[in-house]
């Protein structure tokens, strides 16, 4: 009796053991499904990472050749695809804003802004979804001063560049990028600036001894400097020939727009915002623009006095002349497109683009800190300094289809991009 229930314990230790080690390896089989699983599920997340990213490659080249493009991209790869449309109906739905100065929202509230595309690419793979934020910019204008006709200076010419507002005020300060006796400037000369800053003119560039630019001088025609000047990047004559954007003002006439605010004209104002318009001449007394777009019609001359600083882009289909601003404030970036001949005389600094049909003159001590292009004038820029600043240059709104520079294709960036 003993003896059987030894043997009935021992098969039942025996059908126990069995059972653990079935579980165990039912266990074990679970977590190995489990774990490829996840394996698997990671490996279409990322195939779809990668869908996403080349949805965002694809929009990149085809705005690049075609800068009004508003339709779909779509790209099947087997298991994974991409899709990025441009229709609001859809979701998501990106936006392009390449020709407009002004931010506009897009999916989400996100808000495009100005000059850029906002990219939404969803990416799909067995039924897992990736979706992409990015944003699309040009890269800035390469020359901080340009004209179609000559760049002159009867003093000192002193073009320079910075890659930040604290390198700028560097420069404004004596800390960077001079040379002794520009400006009126004396004593030892402070270590150069890492930006480059390059002009540009079809016809000819002349300037007066001391002068400093902190890159290339290129012209297909002379140049000449006087004495104790510094070209950094080299003195070219004879360069290939460049094309200066030629930008047709009439096209960005903001008459029509719905939230547009109607200016009388022959009127004073101190203070822009948002879309304004008039048809005829206006003076801007000490004005600051908060992102403003102001078009200027019907031939209208365009007066600013004691300044102009905040945000906005300005198109006048007349004559310009300001002062510059008394200081130089990070926030403030101004684009000013000018149908005739623009002055800036008076004041202490400008911020932005100043652009021009017509002759660009800015007078003596003034620092204009952005670039200075005359599209069918010149440029006289007498003992006064240009800093070129690729974040102003972005402002830029001219046709960017075809290319900047004869042969050289446009270089649209991704400056951000996130996952959703």
């Amino acid at each position: 009796m003993i003896q059987r229930r030894q043997r009935g314990f021992a098969i039942l230790q025996s059908l126990w053991v069995v059972v653990m080690l079935l579980l165990f390896g039912l266990t074990l089989a679970a977590l190995g499904s489990y774990q490829y699983q996840l394996s698997r599920d990671a490996g279409y997340k990322e195939q779809a990472m990668e869908a996403a990213l080349a949805g965002i490659a694809r929009a990149q080249s085809k705005i690049a050749e075609e800068i009004d493009f508003s339709g779909t991209l779509s790209e099947d790869f087997g298991v994974s695809r991409y899709t990025v449309s441009f229709d609001p109906a859809t979701t998501p739905w990106s936006l392009n804003n390449l020709r407009s100065p002004q931010s506009r929202p897009g999916y989400l509230g996100q808000a495009a802004p100005s000059y850029s595309v906002l990219v939404f690419s969803k990416g799909e793979a067995a039924g897992r979804v990736v979706v992409l934020q990015a944003v699309l910019q040009y890269g800035p204008y390469p020359y901080a001063v340009a004209a179609t006709n000559e760049i002159r200076s009867e003093g000192a010419l002193h073009v320079d560049g910075a890659g930040s507002i604290e390198e700028v005020l560097d420069i404004v300060n004596g800390l960077l990028g001079t040379v002794t006796g520009i400006l009126g400037g004396g004593g030892t000369s402070p270590p150069p600036s890492t930006t480059k800053a390059h002009i540009y003119a079809d016809s000819r560039i002349q300037a007066g001894a001391l002068s400093y630019v902190n890159g290339k001088a290129n012209t297909p025609g002379t140049a000449s400097f006087g004495s104790g000047s510094q070209i950094v990047g080299g003195v070219f004559q004879g360069a290939r020939q460049e094309r200066i954007p030629d930008i047709d003002i009439t096209r960005f006439s903001n008459s029509t727009f719905p939230d547009v605010t109607v200016l009388a004209p022959d009127s004073s104002y101190s203070v822009l915002t948002g879309n304004c318009y008039v048809n005829g001449n206006i003076t801007l007394n000490g004005a600051v623009l908060n992102n403003c777009y102001l078009y200027v019609d019907g031939g209208g001359d365009l007066v600013s006095t004691l300044g102009l600083t905040g945000t906005g882009t300005i198109f006048c289909t007349g004559k310009v002349q300001l002062e510059g601003a008394l200081n130089i404030v990070a926030s403030n970036g101004i684009a000013l497109f000018s149908q005739d001949d623009l002055t800036v005389a008076g004041g202490n600094h400008f911020q932005g683009v100043l652009y021009s049909h017509g002759d660009i003159k800015v007078d003596t001590g003034l620092n204009v800190v952005g670039a200075v292009v005359s599209s069918g004038g010149s440029v006289e820029v007498n003992s006064a300094r240009v800093i070129g600043f690729g974040d102003y240059t972005r402002l830029g709104v001219y046709d960017m289809k075809g290319s900047l520079l004869q042969g050289d294709p446009p270089a649209l960036h991704v400056v951000y991009w996130r996952q959703l």
